[in-house]
């Protein structure tokens, strides 16, 4: 992984995050590391949406047996 930081904020990089009056990103060229944030951040997009729908959905029950 090439997590880059810098004391101001790039505006060419992305995703980024400031923590203890740093700049995060990871590298334009870390082509694998972006990938993998963008599944995690889907994947969390989705169970969040789940968790909403799951809510307010109707509860489905079949019955299973002999």
């Amino acid at each position: 992984m090439k997590m880059k930081l810098s004391a101001r904020k790039s505006e060419s990089q992305s995703p980024a995050v400031k923590y203890r009056g740093y700049w995060f990103w990871i590298d334009d060229a870390d082509l694998k590391t972006k990938t993998e944030f963008r599944l995690v951040r889907t994947l969390w997009s989705i169970s969040i949406a789940g968790a909403a729908d799951h809510m307010s959905a109707p509860i489905l029950i079949l019955p299973v047996g002999n």
